[in-house]
């Protein structure tokens, strides 16, 4: 069940956790490494959570949901004391101990990006897969049951092979990005994922929705690795963490108001017509990143950035 507390540690996780730790890595490691690096973060995410969701299904029944709930902290305490292990030093401080708030990161964020509008759309745009997923989680269920009339293990089935496409994303989008580049990949990947959601809102078939949900991972963890490389390539550390906040923010906002349209809409016409919102919005998205794509130097491996 879905409480108020998980779904405040979710925003936790994405509004402070996620960022800080982007622009850590990006403060850790040299620009030449950032392709490889997140890709790597992306396999080693996915893979956890294919393991966590199959070795959670083999406890529950066996084991104690408390015991299970504790050893999932236990692995935060663990992991957060390996972290606190590695000497870092910030290459910059700032030097006033003013209180900052998450609003005033996004606006500071925003403040950084406002001199190229493009680069916003871009970045904005290129975040639609993940905000499709996410309202996706919310559809799926009924999409499932009601629209394509299938078992639930459909939906679990669904859920290893978007896993699956997303593994194979971090295994090949760094190879693409030293060939193509990062907005490249981004614009292909985006374009792959609108594909795969289309082809399920307008042909509703189990075989279909198995294969997209394959594609869809790809498309998504692809472009979140290309689009992770192209603002660490882009933006410097030191106004990272707020410029992440910024899109991070605006995604969460989108997703509020996908899931309050959808929350009126699924109930009256069916989760069909929410994948066909969603395939027009990925369809408006990939028109974005295509249109703004111009914004960025043909090689993006050099640190330019509009906040001079």
């Amino acid at each position: 069940m879905d409480t108020p507390g998980d779904r405040g540690i979710r925003l936790l996780y994405w509004t402070v956790h996620f960022p800080t730790q982007f622009a850590w890595v990006q403060e850790m490691f040299p620009p030449t490494r950032f392709r490889v690096l997140n890709s790597v973060l992306e396999i080693q995410s996915q893979t956890a959570s294919m393991l966590s969701g199959g070795l959670a299904s083999l406890l529950l029944g066996k084991v104690p949901v408390a015991l299970i709930l504790t050893l999932d902290a236990a692995s935060y305490v663990i992991g957060g004391a390996m972290i606190a292990c590695i000497s870092s030093r910030s290459s910059s401080r700032l030097g006033s101990n003013r209180t900052v708030t998450w609003v005033a990161d996004m606006m500071e964020g925003f403040a950084c990006l406002r001199t190229d509008p493009r680069r916003i759309s871009f970045f904005l745009c290129a975040l639609f897969p993940f905000i499709a997923v996410m309202a996706g989680n919310y559809v799926n269920p009924i999409f499932v049951v009601q629209t394509l009339r299938a078992e639930p293990s459909v939906l679990g089935l669904s859920s290893l092979l978007y896993a699956v496409g997303a593994v194979l994303a971090g295994w090949t989008v760094s190879r693409l990005m030293e060939r193509k580049g990062a907005v490249w990949v981004i614009v292909a990947c985006v374009a792959l994922f609108a594909a795969g959601l289309a082809s399920v809102a307008w042909f509703p078939v189990v075989l279909i929705f198995l294969v997209a949900e394959t594609v869809m991972g790809w498309g998504n963890a692809g472009a979140r690795i290309a689009r992770n490389t192209l603002l660490m390539e882009t933006v410097p550390n030191k106004v990272m963490g707020r410029v992440n906040s910024f899109f991070m923010g605006a995604g969460y906002v989108c997703r509020l108001l996908l899931l309050g349209s959808f929350t009126w809409l699924v109930p009256g016409y069916g989760a069909g017509l929410a994948y066909q919102l969603l395939a027009v919005l990925l369809a408006l998205a990939l028109a974005g990143v295509w249109l703004t794509r111009k914004a960025f130097a043909r090689s993006n491996r050099a640190h330019q950035y509009m906040a001079g």
